[in-house]
């Protein structure tokens, strides 16, 4: 399933030399980067977004062919807003909150960074520092607060409350180069590659383990949590296209439960599950698509247009507190 697999990295995969340089071991487990975060300015130059947009919930779109995050309202899919003058955008997830994190990867520079928005604003409100790795997609614990990376150079990086230094958590045992991560509602992190091999890092715990998908998958693409189940993208090779699987994770091990068909469209990038609706985006069709979830079938609302469109999450509007 070569359409799956996507190659961003540009610097050379880490050694054990350049990991633990300028790191410290840490009792709760990994190492601690001392990294320092690129600074950005209070908004980016050209960034907009309609007043509107805050009561709305949001689909946010990265392209890194512009370097620009598009958002727009969910589920309907009407332009309100766009970021600019990111780095890569490759990863993007949201919280319960409603604040939305983007992966930079730099590819230019190699000071890959993380940078996060709150719902419908264009100033940044934290900027969190990657930079000698190569971020490819992120995840926010519901229990915890804490903002998890997947680095193509073989590691997790964890940031507590989403703030501060990052905790690296080498994959090397389980994951060569990890490309999707999302947080099940339990607090563990599992990620993968986008061919054959997962992870996961247990909650509490201070090294990864190997993640197994039964029956396994000759093939695989990102990974999402659903609230109850883990979503993984494949290629069906009895229908010819892509689907998402629906397992039920017990542990360091995932059963199929279900399968949600998309009806024959190529899609091959990040997707996010956000209540009874799924978004995936087509990069090279320049899609991204909404579907019921997880019935599936044919899409109901597609947006178009866009240029290599990948990372996408749903940011939902914080609820306001009553009129006094």
């Amino acid at each position: 399933m070569q359409s799956l697999s996507r190659t961003r990295c540009s610097v050379v995969l880490c050694t054990a030399s350049l990991l633990f340089a300028g790191c410290g071991w840490s009792q709760a487990g990994g190492t601690v980067s001392q990294a320092i975060a690129p600074a950005l300015p209070a908004a980016r130059s050209g960034s907009w977004m309609l007043p509107e947009a805050k009561s709305s919930d949001l689909l946010y779109v990265g392209s890194s062919a512009t370097n620009h995050v598009y958002v727009y309202t969910y589920p309907g899919g009407t332009l309100v807003g766009t970021l600019m003058g990111l780095d890569d955008p490759l990863g993007l997830c949201s919280d319960a909150n409603g604040n939305v994190w983007i992966t930079n990867a730099d590819n230019s520079h190699g000071n890959a960074y993380i940078v996060g928005y709150a719902h419908g604003g264009t100033s940044p409100i934290a900027t969190l520092a990657d930079s000698g790795f190569t971020p490819q997609a992120c995840s926010v614990d519901s229990t915890t607060g804490n903002l998890a990376i997947a680095n193509q150079t073989d590691d997790v990086a964890v940031y507590r409350n989403a703030q501060g230094q990052r905790r690296l958590y080498l994959t090397s045992c389980c994951v060569y180069g990890p490309e999707t991560i999302t947080y099940d509602g339990s607090g563990d992190a599992i990620f993968a590659d986008w061919r054959t091999l997962s992870g996961w890092l247990p909650k509490g715990h201070s090294k990864v383990e190997k993640f197994v998908l039964q029956p396994p998958l000759s093939k695989h693409g990102p990974f999402q949590w659903d609230g109850q189940n883990l979503g993984v993208l494949t290629f069906s090779k009895a229908r010819h296209e892509e689907e998402v699987i629906r397992y039920k994770v017990s542990g360091g091990v995932a059963h199929q439960a279900g399968t949600v068909s998309l009806n024959g469209v190529n899609v091959s990038g990040q997707f996010w599950i956000q209540g009874s609706g799924i978004a995936l985006t087509a990069p090279a069709a320049g899609n991204v698509y909404f579907f019921d979830y997880p019935k599936g079938g044919n899409p109901t609302t597609t947006i178009s247009g866009l240029k290599d469109p990948y990372g996408v999450t749903v940011s939902v509007a914080p609820s306001m507190p009553p009129n006094r």
